[in-house]
């Protein structure tokens, strides 16, 4: 579930944030995973090459490398490519995760000038004494998980941990081009299990917390029918160990981070005769170091990391190390609040140039209200089951109890102005053969504006809210994969400049009925992104896409119909830079709250692809057809 949120730890500040997905449903549906939820909760360019395949998403018109995925100060992405692959990471451990696509380049390093995904610590889940569920569906899909929270004197532990197996059975093409003939794939499957774990403990007014995060993945991937055995075999070991702590004295808050990463993977391609394995290490510390004023702040921190690689495709051992400092500052003034950031950065003893960045923010409301103290709503905490996740401090309008006010108008201004940069993977220097180790890094500047509106109307228990977000971003030197006709395979490529631009609008309208609440919302997406001087535009980004949703939500079941509609986009295989066909998908869903006094049984059901239509994220990469998934909760 993704959904709207701001970050406690710091001050209230200005984001663009992606419009909240139903978060009953996700909630509901905890087999799936955070490609699947992003694809249809907002009208983000998702790149996917089927279920349990490789899953990028894109924001903002910048490359898939500049969103950062982070849980408990720790970077869940392998410094190796710094993609993130969204087919791998299970809505289970993910639950809470939240989406700022606003540009962060003085806040967070390692590129985020396309967002940050937080999976929070904590969640609603978390704090379930114990959880479970069981998850089937169409091309045998099947998971579990389970769940426990444990809290005895000052003493807190949290787990959660998942299995999951898909047979990739669908069709796939035979040959190249967009007609090519499909047949069904053999001895291709996916499976994965992994866990998240938090100890935490307090000593003082010392908090600490140790967290660990591990997950294990292996990919059979595509082979012909008439194949005895897979083409290529792929695994994935990924392990996450870091003990975060805080201190507060008066109005000076400390915090430190100091954590350990390793990423192993190994691929075999019995076709081509090509064998590689990798095994990456990292070394994280932060430092930091909080002030707040009554009505200004101060927060810094020192970073410190260090990876090192041992790959068959490697020249030796590699390694790569970077030191950074963040400041930020922040000032508010009447409704009005300020921030600016600083980051300085060091890679293997060479200084970068520094990235700032600066925000502002004005909420307003109208004066048109009048109270009406006897004109309410039950709380629908009360009304909808597992409703605490549609309460969000940032959607104004969307969630909680009407207010005690016939009719209000509210509204917010923010800006914001940032410097982007980010370094070349390890795999962009030094994969053998297509690593360059001439490459620069990224460097930019991302602006974007943002209009939310929300209106309501108690005699008529309406709600209505509006986000508009206008963004422009340029980026000097971006790093694309493209394939080597000539050589067979991909590699890397600096473009001399890319320039981005669009806007993002949701529109959402809720109506209280006597026990239900029925919602439409519909967002909108318009992209933008040309490569200068020849202003060709970039591969694989739509220009226009359409999220629609109709939802009836009940005490005791809901029901959801949504459509997703993407334009033509270009293709970068086809040296004519033929387009994408435009598609337009359909999906279902539907819950039902099981009778249950302590506990609390949800059994959900969902068709992706209602209509069987055929379509491609990525060229010949054909999606499946219709696909029914279903799944049962216990609380």
């Amino acid at each position: 579930m993704i959904q709207i949120w701001e970050r406690k730890t710091e001050s209230p500040r200005p984001a663009a944030l992606v419009p909240t997905s139903d978060s009953l449903l996700r909630r509901m549906q905890p087999g799936s995973d955070l490609g699947s939820d992003l694809q249809w909760s907002s009208p983000l360019a998702v790149h996917s090459r089927g279920p349990g395949q490789l899953s990028t998403v894109a924001a903002g018109g910048l490359p898939s490398t500049h969103l950062v995925v982070t849980w408990e100060g720790m970077s869940l992405v392998n410094p190796m490519n710094q993609t993130p692959d969204w087919a791998l990471m299970p809505s289970w451990l993910g639950s809470g995760a939240q989406l700022e696509t606003r540009a962060a380049g003085g806040r967070i390093s390692g590129g985020s000038g396309g967002g940050v995904l937080w999976i929070p610590g904590d969640d609603h889940w978390g704090n379930a004494p114990l959880s479970m569920f069981l998850a089937t569906g169409s091309f045998g899909a099947r998971s579990a998980g389970v769940g426990m929270a444990l809290n005895r004197k000052g003493l807190s532990y949290r787990l959660r941990s998942y299995a999951q197996h898909t047979d990739l059975d669908f069709p796939y093409p035979t040959t190249s081009g967009p007609d090519a003939p499909l047949e069904r794939r053999k001895n291709a499957a996916q499976s994965g299990a992994g866990l998240r774990q938090q100890l935490g403990f307090q000593w003082r007014r010392h908090h600490f917390r140790l967290g660990h995060w591990m997950q294990m993945h292996h990919r059979q991937l595509p082979a012909a029918s008439t194949a005895t055995e897979a083409r290529a075999v792929q695994g994935d070991t990924l392990h996450r160990l870091g003990l975060n702590w805080h201190y507060t004295q008066g109005r000076h808050l400390f915090w430190g981070n100091l954590g350990t990463n390793r990423d192993d993977n190994h691929y075999r391609d019995s076709s081509a005769g090509v064998y590689g394995q990798h095994r990456v290490g990292a070394l994280q510390a932060w430092l930091g170091w909080r002030r707040d004023g009554t009505n200004h702040w101060m927060n810094s921190h020192l970073q410190f990391q260090n990876h090192g690689v041992r790959s068959s495709a490697y020249p030796g051992r590699v390694h790569q190390t970077r030191l950074s400092f963040q400041s930020l500052i922040g000032k508010q003034w009447g409704r009005h609040t300020l921030h600016m950031a600083m980051r300085v950065e060091q890679v293997d003893g060479r200084w970068l140039a520094p990235v700032p960045e600066i925000s502002w923010s004005a909420p307003s409301t109208s004066a048109r209200r009048r109270a009406v103290d006897r004109i309410q709503e039950p709380s629908q905490s009360s009304q909808i089951p597992n409703a605490a996740h549609l309460n969000s401090a940032e959607d104004v309008g969307q969630s909680g109890p009407f207010p005690k006010v016939a009719r209000q108008v509210s509204g917010s201004w923010s800006a914001s102005l940032s410097g982007l940069q980010r370094i070349p993977g390890l795999n962009d220097l030094y994969w053998q053969p297509g690593g360059r180790t001439d490459l620069g890094y990224e460097a930019g500047w991302s602006a974007q504006v943002v209009r939310s509106n929300s209106w309501s109307n108690a005699a008529h228990r309406t709600r209505l809210h509006l986000n508009t977000r206008l963004f422009v971003n340029q980026l000097k030197r971006p790093i694309v994969w493209l394939p080597n006709a000539t050589a067979g395979y991909w590699r890397p490529t600096s473009l001399q400049e890319t320039r981005s631009g669009g806007l993002m609008i949701d529109a959402t309208a809720r109506r209280s009925l006597r026990n239900s609440i029925l919602e439409t919302q519909i967002q909108y997406a318009y992209t933008s992104s040309l490569q200068l001087p020849n202003r060709r535009s970039l591969p694989y980004l739509p220009p226009h896409v359409v999220l629609a949703t109709v939802r009836s939500m009940h005490p005791k079941r809901f029901v959801d119909l949504r459509l997703r509609v993407v334009d033509r986009r270009p293709d970068a295989i086809d040296p004519n830079d033929k387009r994408l066909k435009p598609y337009a998908i359909l999906r279902w869903g539907a819950g039902w709250r099981l009778p249950g006094k302590a506990q609390r049984w949800n059994l959900s059901a969902s068709v992706d692809n209602l209509l069987n239509a055929r379509y491609e994220l990525v060229p010949y990469h054909p999606m499946p057809g219709r696909q029914l998934n279903v799944s049962l909760l216990f609380e």
